[in-house]
């Protein structure tokens, strides 16, 4: 994470190359992003907690069922558990069909943030001539790692 948050820092210093009021735009972007995270972490918790315990019952049904294979086949009740597997991972599914419909709900947000970022040090560079073209390619190179950056550092926030 820490490595992430230094990633975040040298974007945006080379924005700062740009124009030294990129910064503000940068921070203003930046505490945008975390109200969004912010949201995304208070939601994504419970609904990974939902995804996790929805987990558990298959792996201990597909447990149960290897002890106890012997016992299955003789009293012919394959079908039985099959079919109780089913239910189960259809319930993980949806848990997990939900959790991956949250993190594309931040994606979206993060990539239009992202976007007014590059569209930002793009329009910077365009209105300062003083900007020879080496600074304007390493500086818009960064501003398009803006948007993959933070989302990474959303990630690794949210494990720890």
């Amino acid at each position: 994470m820490v490595q992430i948050v230094l990633q975040i820092l040298g974007v945006i210093a080379a924005g700062v190359l740009v124009s030294p009021f990129l910064i503000i735009f940068a921070m203003i972007l930046l505490f945008l992003r975390f109200h969004y995270s912010n949201l995304f972490l208070q939601g994504a918790r419970e609904i990974k907690r939902l995804e996790s315990n929805a987990k558990s019952p298959i792996f201990e049904q597909f447990g149960s069922a290897l002890i106890g294979l012997g016992t299955i086949r003789v009293f012919s009740k394959g079908e039985a558990y099959i079919e109780r597997m089913y239910a189960k991972i259809d319930r993980h599914a949806q848990a997990y069909w939900n959790l991956w419909l949250f993190n594309r709900w931040l994606g979206f947000r993060m990539s239009v943030i992202g976007a007014a970022f590059a569209g930002a040090t793009a329009a910077f560079i365009v209105i300062l001539s003083s900007i020879d073209a080496s600074l304007a390619g390493f500086a818009l190179s960064f501003s398009l790692q803006y948007t993959s950056t933070v989302t990474w550092m959303l990630r690794k926030y949210a494990n720890v």
